[in-house]
């Protein structure tokens, strides 16, 4: 079983991260895995105010919950007139201060992947360019090599161990690790680690200090779409 492993198709397992530095206007799309770069419309808003006079202010998040809402036109419940669905997220507006993060979040996503298409280029979830994050809850135990899809030459690898739980004892000791959480910064497409150890159903966040525009994606993945090209 492969690990559902890719910052451009965001599931109910993933988080995207954006931290916002200057003040501004930016405009984004909630647009289905494989869209993004495709929008010329971006109805949501993060609006970004001046930092409080506060010296030693902390970086606030905030959480944006998206949902995909699907809605029939008419008295027919025939599927040719019904609405192929979108994204929504639970705030269309947002407020934050210079310096903090707002995160993307969809419990709907499971079998509907969606991203994130910000208008401004560094605003993507389909290339994490910088003070942006990505975090994946692994649920499948094993070894798995991520790479960036884009080609940086970004390589790492993340390591499930299967708790193999067998008396409540485990199960409460395994519970009590799954808040935890292991941090990747990448820098300029080096992660540091390079290699992490995990166990079953916990977080990795990937921090993307600076970058090019890469992805978190599963090697395997890549690879198949090499093969599938090349064939």
């Amino acid at each position: 079983m492969s690990e559902n492993l890719d910052s451009r198709a965001l599931r109910n397992t993933d988080c995207f991260g954006q931290r916002f530095m200057k003040p501004g206007t930016y405009t984004y799309a909630l647009v289905p895995a494989g869209g993004a770069g495709a929008s010329d419309d971006f109805p949501y808003i993060v609006e970004v105010v001046d930092k409080s006079s506060e010296k030693d202010r902390e970086m606030h998040q905030t959480t944006v919950t998206v949902r995909f809402v699907k809605e029939r036109h008419g008295d027919c419940c025939d599927e040719r007139t019904s609405d192929p669905g979108r994204f929504v997220p639970d705030q269309e507006r947002v407020t934050v201060e210079a310096g903090d993060m707002v995160v993307w979040n969809s419990p709907d996503a499971a079998t509907r992947p969606f991203a994130v298409d910000g208008q401004k280029e560094f605003f993507s979830s389909t290339a994490l360019t910088n003070e942006c994050g990505y975090t994946h809850v692994f649920m499948t135990p094993g070894e798995h090599e991520y790479v960036d899809a884009h080609g940086s030459g970004l390589r790492g690898v993340v390591r499930v161990a299967d708790p193999k739980v067998r008396t409540q004892e485990e199960l409460r000791a395994w519970q009590s690790r799954l808040g935890e959480g292991t941090l990747v910064m990448i820098n300029d497409g080096r992660p540091e680690p390079a290699e992490v150890e995990i166990m079953l159903g916990q977080t990795v966040f990937f921090a993307i200090v600076k970058g090019p525009g890469v992805t978190i994606t599963n090697a395997a993945l890549v690879d198949k779409r090499a093969q599938a090209g090349a064939a």
